[in-house]
């Protein structure tokens, strides 16, 4: 019961603005959402241990460099030990922002209960959508359309 209404709490906050949050870069430098405003952002919520997170890092990478002027995608890890977390950067070659999330207060601020949960966020700022679990190349297309990229 109480992993449902916390996973509805996840879908009521489409339509309303995204929870501010000011993390750490796996290299240190620290972010705030509010900063990336006139961009359209995806939040990926994920850990290295989880075999769907690592399936869908490729077609993420892939399109952050196809739509690299209009789209932000920031891969929030599940509180792993920042070694552990540049180590699995390196390997897969990522180039999209990772950030560190130590203490998973982020995670609960977004109500996160399953690896990966992506959130949809336009440029004014508003969660458009949200999905839980692996994202393939056709659905992501269509979240980011409803983000405004791809069009």
């Amino acid at each position: 019961m109480v992993k449902s209404e916390k996973q509805d709490v996840s879908q009521t906050i489409v339509g309303m603005e995204a929870p501010e949050f000011k993390l750490t870069t796996i290299y240190g430098e620290s972010m705030r959402l509010s900063e990336l405003r006139t961009r359209a952002v995806m939040l990926n919520f994920w850990a290295s241990w989880c075999g769907p997170c690592v399936e869908e890092m490729p077609t993420l990478q892939a399109y952050s460099e196809k739509y690299e002027q209009d789209l932000i995608i920031l891969g929030i890890n599940a509180d792993e030990p920042r070694s552990d977390v540049v180590g699995f950067v390196e390997q897969h070659s990522l180039s999209f922002t990772i950030l560190l999330d130590p203490d998973s207060r982020i995670q609960d601020l977004y109500s996160i209960r399953a690896f990966p949960t992506s959130y949809f966020i336009d440029q004014e700022g508003v969660v458009r959508a949200v999905h839980i679990g692996s994202l393939s190349e056709s659905l992501l297309v269509g979240y980011l359309e409803k983000i405004g990229v791809g069009k």
